[in-house]
């Protein structure tokens, strides 16, 4: 039987309750084979929609026939990425007269694949395909930056961060006020390359090795340098975006950048930004067995966490409506050179607990949109609390600092639907309850709270399926 450890038996009540843990532990226990193992980090999870588990660092055997590879998500190279933005051009942005306009602008900033488009052209990032040595995309691959997925955003952020003055010495520290770009997606067209390929393998009994070109000749077999490229085609995406954002809302001369060699020719003359720090998520990782005490390679599979082998620092998400979480060194405002010392080999995890569905999120966004637009509709259930009968309860501050893209089909509601995500999916990042249990404590947290966001709203599938239920 395989073996499912908490990251820290003495920190075990800061994984989750004892029905959401044993839920994963029930739902691995059944995929994973008797040499496989898998730690669970705080928030763990598995969603019973995409099927994807969060927060979890999975240990697969490299050798062992039969491979589960049913637990590897299609979200490779997910992650976040932060560039810091000088405070006199995030605030020209942030004036009151210029901010609705702002975040209008922002909204139209990157293309966004859950469009349904009338030419059908939704695709974002680059292929997986390359030239020869991984570094380059093919010759005519003029991808667009963009959204991947419904958990998809990007805006400028506000902290508050103690630090000294320029020349000032260590007692003249005071809050500044600090703002941050961020962009939350993934590798687009290369992540479902890869997922596709790996999914023709599904049926095949090969190991792990053999699936990602290690050992043995089977011709469907991906290489490592696919593994490297969907990781750098996710962090060039987000770098785009970053930059895209920054002109939307008029400071791109204001971060630094620079141009993205990797493009083909006739995709040259791009520009991406400079990332101070870029958290990757989903992807897997080889160890080689003299590295282990039992002397067997391993594959880690970093599923909805930090991979500490191919990130920048270490930022999480909190709730939508919260920000983000990202650490610092103590002293500087830079993120650490050397990874975080754990027991999970420096993996963090990247999100903070799920407290409700989508789907059950969904039902109350439009419950709370049918009373709000539409009088004549019948009443929200009696399980709707006042506020959400009402609307959204925080619609007026949503209103001001998020804005996001319709569904653009007739079958699904429209745009006033807010979406799941900031109707409560996720508990706000309580950092400090396992900051310290996992080796951040030496670390400086900053909490990055939202100012102009721009999301990818919900996924028109799940609009389609809600809105027939309803009509059912």
């Amino acid at each position: 039987m395989a073996q499912i450890y908490f990251f820290d038996d003495a920190h075990d009540e800061l994984v989750g309750s004892h029905e959401q843990t044993q839920a994963v532990r029930n739902s691995l226990g059944g995929s994973l084979r008797g040499i496989d193992s898998a730690t669970l980090l705080p928030g763990a999870a598995h969603s019973q929609g995409s099927l994807a588990y969060k927060n979890v660092v999975v240990a697969l055997d490299a050798k062992a026939p039969n491979a589960p590879l049913n637990l590897l998500h299609d979200d490779w190279g997910h992650g976040v990425s932060v560039v810091r933005v000088p405070p006199d051009a995030a605030e020209r942005a942030l004036n009151q007269a210029y901010r609705a306009r702002a975040l209008e602008r922002l909204g139209k900033c990157c293309r966004n694949a859950l469009r349904l488009r009338a030419d059908g052209d939704d695709s974002v990032g680059p292929r997986l395909a390359c030239e020869a040595g991984g570094a380059r995309d093919m010759d005519g691959d003029n991808w667009h930056p963009g959204f991947d997925g419904s958990n998809c955003s990007v805006g400028l952020y506000s902290a508050l961060e103690t630090r000294r003055p320029l020349n000032g010495s260590d007692g003249m520290r005071r809050a500044f006020r600090s703002y941050f770009l961020v962009a939350k997606a993934g590798a687009g067209n290369a992540a479902q390359e890869l997922s596709a390929r790996i999914s023709s393998l599904a049926d095949s009994h090969l190991s792990l090795d053999e699936v990602f070109g290690v050992s043995g000749s089977h011709p469907d077999a991906l290489g490592p340098a696919d593994l490297e490229r969907v990781v750098a085609c996710g962090r060039r995406n987000r770098a785009r975006i970053l930059h895209q954002a920054a002109q939307a809302l008029g400071f791109q001369h204001e971060i630094d950048t620079a141009p993205d060699h990797a493009c083909c020719d006739s995709n040259s003359g791009v520009n991406m930004a400079i990332l101070l720090a870029d958290a990757v998520t989903n992807v897997v990782e080889r160890v080689d067995g003299s590295q282990l005490s039992n002397d067997r390679a391993q594959w880690r599979y970093y599923a909805g966490c930090v991979s500490p082998y191919h990130s920048r620092g270490t930022v999480a998400c909190s709730s939508p409506s919260d920000g983000y979480v990202m650490w610092l060194d103590a002293q500087g405002d830079t993120v650490p050179k050397t990874r975080v010392q754990n027991a999970v080999g420096g993996c963090t995890p990247f999100g903070s607990r799920r407290i409700m569905g989508t789907a059950d999120a969904l039902r109350r966004a439009v419950q709370g949109l049918s009373v709000s637009v539409d009088p004549a509709a019948p009443a929200a259930p009696a399980e709707c609390d006042k506020g959400v009968a009402a609307g959204h309860p925080d619609s007026e501050w949503l209103a001001a600092h998020f804005v996001w893209d319709e569904a653009n089909d007739a079958r699904a509601p429209p745009a006033a639907l807010v979406p799941p995500q900031l109707w409560g999916t996720h508990e706000p990042l309580e950092a400090s309850p396992w900051g310290h249990a996992l080796g951040l404590g030496s670390l400086r947290a900053l909490s990055l709270h939202p100012e102009l966001v721009y999301m990818a709203g919900a996924e028109p599938a799940a609009l389609r399926t809600l809105n027939a239920r309803r009509r059912n």
